[in-house]
């Protein structure tokens, strides 16, 4: 998975696009693939910084330890994936879910660098790929892509004209049954959440209270994907689950009551709200 540092070119050449990562408290020459072509999130930030979400990456590397579970839903390229793998080991365990086929493929080069083919590959030791969405339920669903952001696949259509595929949907306490706990659950789904977050509803209860989860609460996408911030809060409480915001500016965790992301949620989704979202960081509450 590891390449020499000087085998690693910083810009494009030939068939391959490895760019260095250059991330605090991280081995140098870790690198990646990223899409060649356009992309306006995760590639583009890693081409440009060297990193993606610098203040939610840290807060990962933090909380993962040697020997852990990491259970990445909506994993992309492979950014947190790869590396969980420097934090977790060859002990830990991680479960990374990528339904769109030309991110999953950046995915497996940047865990294997082998076979490109298999819908269920086991990249290196403790590390299992699966080329499919999470849900509440098995099964398919289609998946509508956007060119420009290939962090912004939704599975919904929002009427803008994208082209949708046919992916597979995986209920997430199946799949994961075998696993009695976990210890980082990252989940940004661009609107399924509340789904996600139903069909680990199980995985999530048994590994309280050693367990956070990353994940992203975007009202609006909620309401599209047939759900709501309202259920999306309620299945929190009932989790009991405590919040707190993700603040990327001034690289902090600011507490939020449920009934504050409520709150925001109903405003968001009201005609005077607006496209908004936050990531938020859950921990056991107590």
């Amino acid at each position: 998975m590891e390449k020499n540092s000087s085998e690693i070119p910083s810009q494009q050449s030939g068939d391959t696009n490895w760019h260095r990562l250059r991330i605090p408290a991280m081995k140098a020459g870790l690198a990646m693939q990223i899409h060649k072509g356009t992309d306006s999130g995760v590639s583009r930030s890693i081409r440009n910084t060297g990193c993606w979400e610098q203040f939610e990456t840290q807060l990962v590397l933090d909380w993962l330890k040697s020997g852990n579970t990491f259970v990445d839903v909506g994993a992309n390229i492979g950014y947190y994936t790869l590396i969980a793998t420097q934090r977790v080991g060859n002990q830990g365990q991680i479960y990374a879910f990528e339904p769109d086929p030309d991110n999953f493929q950046l995915l497996q080069a940047n865990l294997m660098q082998g076979d490109l083919t298999s819908s269920r590959t086991s990249a290196r030791d403790g590390v299992t790929l699966y080329q499919a969405a999470l849900g509440d339920h098995q099964g398919t669903t289609r998946l509508y892509l956007n060119k420009s952001n290939r962090g912004d696949h939704q599975i919904y259509d929002n009427r803008s004209g994208r082209k949708s595929i046919t992916v597979q949907l995986h209920h997430g306490d199946t799949v994961l049954a075998h696993l009695c706990c976990a210890d980082l659950i990252k989940i940004d789904t661009q609107g399924a959440e509340y789904q996600v977050l139903s069909g680990l509803s199980n995985l999530i209860r048994r590994s309280l209270p050693r367990l956070a989860l990353v994940l992203e609460f975007w009202p609006r996408a909620l309401v599209r994907a047939g759900d709501s911030s309202q259920a999306l809060c309620e299945l929190l409480s009932q989790l009991k689950l405590e919040a707190r915001l993700i603040d990327h500016v001034n690289h902090r965790l600011e507490p939020r009551s449920i009934r504050w992301l409520e709150r925001w949620g109903n405003w968001s989704e009201s005609p005077e709200g607006n496209e908004g979202f936050v990531n938020l960081w859950l921990t056991g509450a107590g």
